[in-house]
């Protein structure tokens, strides 16, 4: 249990400094345009960041509509559906 925790604090800490460090210098269309470009790994990138995004408890509304923008509505909607089902079961 405490191994969890220590990770989790470390995750979160790792997750807010790239934010801070980042902040300035990233564009979400350019973000967007970069997954894009990575053709059939897209879902399964984004998958494996809304999963990050739920085990260090982030709000995951901003991926919900980026999924449903980036990936059309039904596709979109079984990305969501993965990343925070396997996201909520490691929570």
């Amino acid at each position: 249990m405490k191994g969890q925790t220590v990770f989790k604090i470390f995750l979160a800490g790792f997750l807010l400094a790239g934010i801070f460090l980042g902040a300035g210098r990233v564009k979400p269309a350019e973000l967007l345009a970069g997954l894009q470009n990575l053709g059939a790994a897209a879902p399964f990138l984004f998958i494996a960041a809304y999963i990050l995004a739920k085990v260090c408890f982030l709000p995951g509304t901003l991926l919900t509509l980026g999924a449903g923008v980036l990936f059309g509505i039904w596709k979109g909607f079984l990305v969501v559906s993965a990343g925070s089902t396997v996201g909520a079961s490691l929570a």
